[in-house]
């Protein structure tokens, strides 16, 4: 036995669910590509953010060798990323041993507003 012919409410019925179908994978698809997109900022965000702590961690060391164990400020450039550093007396007396200083080490972006990373220490200059 052949199968019964359509009537033109079932081709027409059909039609609307295949539509309704490719309409609710379309859906999916954007929201998984938005999904995916997000995804990939945050990941470039957590990378520079990892990035900008290493480098401050990089500077920091380096006071009291490149960097002077003076008050002052120090900038540069490393890996387009913009760092300062900053020492400054500390809210302490003088010591016989040496006056206390405070450093802070900051990285941006060159054209960022907003700091990235940010590591403050504490360092003992010697007596003069």
């Amino acid at each position: 036995m052949s199968p019964a012919p359509r009537s033109h409410r079932q081709s027409g019925s059909a039609l609307v669910e295949a539509m309704v179908a490719v309409a609710v994978i379309a859906m999916m698809l954007a929201v998984t590509y938005r999904a995916v997109g997000e995804s990939v900022l945050r990941a470039r965000a957590a990378e520079a953010t990892r990035t900008a702590a290493l480098i401050a961690q990089s500077r920091l060391a380096t006071v009291g060798s490149e960097i002077p164990l003076t008050p002052g400020e120090t900038t540069g450039v490393d890996a387009g990323f913009a760092w300062r550093v900053l020492v400054e007396p500390a809210d302490q007396d003088q010591s016989a041993t040496g006056e206390l200083l405070s450093v802070t080490a900051s990285v941006r972006r060159p054209a960022g507003r907003a700091d990235l990373a940010v590591l403050r220490s504490q360092r003992l200059a010697p007596a003069v």
